[in-house]
């Protein structure tokens, strides 16, 4: 469920650190996805903690350069998410879920947070088992 889109501007750029000011008390959670759009300029963010009252403390993920104080930021109610499943085999993706293999877009039919919890205990494994990369370096070296 996606929440109401807000509103907030760029307050400090200090390399890939960004504070976004929010007016009111509206303050995005941690870990939500914001877009910083400004004419050609498309960036998105994760906020990563609340420096203080109204002002979310972000990590951009994309380069910063061209960004300036005042631009205008967007949010998107939700967290990043990337395809999952049987179509990302084979597929080279980046943090935000793409493509970055020159295969075209990646037609996947679910979606999940790159944020969830750790497997429970009992569905974990206590198997000693080699796990074959595929690389033949790392795997004759450090099996």
């Amino acid at each position: 469920m996606k929440n109401e889109v807000k509103n907030g501007y760029v307050l400090q750029i200090i390399g890939p650190v960004i504070d976004v000011k929010f007016d009111g008390i509206y303050l995005p959670k941690i870990h939500e996805k914001l877009v910083i759009y400004e004419d050609d300029i498309i960036v998105p963010l994760e906020v990563l903690a609340h420096a203080k009252k109204g002002v979310a403390r972000c990590i951009a993920l994309k380069a910063t350069e061209g960004l300036a104080r005042g631009m205008r930021v967007i949010t998107s109610g939700e967290t990043i998410k990337v395809p999952v499943g049987i179509e990302v085999l084979g597929r080279v993706m980046n943090v935000l879920g793409e493509p970055i293999d020159q295969k075209g877009e990646i037609k996947a039919k679910e979606h999940w947070s790159i944020h969830r919890p750790a497997p429970e205990f009992y569905e974990q494994s206590n198997n000693v088992s080699i796990l074959e990369t595929g690389i033949k370096v790392v795997d004759l070296v450090a099996p």
